[in-house]
């Protein structure tokens, strides 16, 4: 009987631990199974304030207990410490902890210079993204992979899920549209991992000497691709200023393309991207002709908000000081809400009601759709259910493309 009831503990337990959807990160498996490989190497690593272990511990903290030679630290957008607002450019400086130099690759360069290469054997990406094409990090990773290449350097990726799951939703980037906000030819919420990301650029020659980049990813284990975040029993690490929860970074999907234009996205408020509005916009009319299209998963209303610089997250918001007519997004149900299709019709409709006040900003806009499609449709009031449905056809495609890339079930 006693072995019984043992045996009901372990399983109970066991089942416990499915249910709550606990993984092991790629930092967790490197820390456990890899760290050792690279005791005798000059190290540098690409990380920030996300760079933390299932118990919360820094990758800084955990490489310097097991006395590694850290020799650099590299750091994306948002810098370092992840409190730096979107945009702002940001000088290298010294970590006080360790004493090594941090090279901002978002300041007077966005990829590692020759010089800041020269003194590394291997070179270890850990950042939390969010699976949207528009997030620079992608971008960050992709500058360093190609100058690893270049430099003989081992590139190790620590593998972390994809927040917003598998789904895959949005326009395909046009490659003569790629920026910084968009370097390739994958759809807006593109459903895959870093690691998958970097597999994927490497296998398409998406990088000068592709060939030669020695690449390691240390997969996730556990982790299942249909799961949102909450799904697995992780705290959320904003991984950067204006992403401050779950639900911002699925909405941000679609309303970053906002962004582009002179509407207000709501930066410069508690809640970017769910709050959005202009002091000419008329918010009662908007929402009336948004719930005609009957989207799944959300609902909207109605509210005046006044955007003001906040340290560390807004610096010179859209219409800072001004009030603005809002409309607040609620996300009622995250399984059915498609984001992007839902920003592209609030576009549309803005435009609809304000041809006299809305712009689109220079060729931002474009930049972050990846190509005019959208852009010119809205302008020459064409139905963009055409546009939605070839993006739709261009997923399938891209589908077959990344299938050699994909990690994880």
């Amino acid at each position: 009987m006693i072995n019984i009831f043992k045996n009901l503990i372990i399983f109970s337990s066991l089942l416990s631990f499915i249910l709550s959807g606990d993984i092991r990160l790629g930092i967790d498996v490197f820390e456990n199974e890899y760290i050792q490989l690279i005791r005798d190497k000059r190290i540098a690593l690409l990380i920030n304030h996300t760079s933390l272990n299932s118990e919360g511990k820094h990758i800084v903290d955990i490489v310097s207990e097991n006395n590694l030679n850290l020799v650099k630290i590299f750091a994306p957008e948002h810098g370092y410490l992840g409190d730096r607002p979107a945009g702002q450019k940001i000088k290298n400086n010294v970590d006080p902890i360790t004493g090594c130099e941090v090279v901002s690759l978002y300041g007077k360069n966005k990829a590692p210079t020759n010089s800041s290469m020269a003194d590394i054997d291997v070179l270890i990406f850990d950042i939390q993204d969010i699976g949207v094409r528009y997030y620079t990090y992608i971008s960050t990773l992709t500058l360093a992979m190609e100058k690893a290449a270049e430099h003989n350097v081992d590139f190790i990726v620590l593998d972390r899920p994809n927040p917003l799951s598998g789904e895959i939703q949005g326009s395909l980037l046009d490659e003569g549209y790629s920026s910084f906000v968009g370097m390739h030819p994958i759809p807006v919420r593109h459903g895959m991992t870093v690691g998958e990301i970097a597999l994927l650029v490497k296998q398409n020659k998406w990088i000068r000497n592709s060939e030669d980049l020695k690449l390691k990813i240390i997969k996730i284990k556990d982790w299942d691709r249909s799961s949102l975040f909450d799904r697995y029993n992780k705290l959320w690490t904003p991984p950067s200023p204006n992403i401050p929860d779950f639900k911002t970074a699925l909405i941000y999907v679609g309303l970053c393309l906002l962004e582009g234009t002179n509407v207000s996205e709501g930066r410069g408020t508690p809640s970017p991207f769910k709050l959005f509005g202009s002091p000419w916009l008329n918010s009662e009319k908007l929402i009336l002709a948004l719930n005609q299209y009957n989207f799944n998963g959300v609902v909207f209303s109605a509210e005046e908000f006044i955007p003001v610089d906040i340290k560390g997250k807004a610096m010179n918001p859209k219409y800072e000081d001004v009030l603005c007519h809002g409309v607040r997004i609620k996300v009622i149900d995250k399984n059915a809400i498609n984001p992007f299709s839902i920003a592209s019709a609030i576009i549309y409709e803005i435009h609809r009601l304000h041809p006299d006040k809305f712009e689109f900003k220079d060729d931002f806009f474009d930049k972050l759709y990846g190509s005019s499609d959208l852009r010119l449709a809205i302008l020459e009031s064409r139905n963009i259910d055409e546009l939605m449905e070839n993006n739709e056809k261009d997923i399938e495609v891209f589908k077959k493309l990344r299938e050699k890339a994909l990690l994880y079930k």
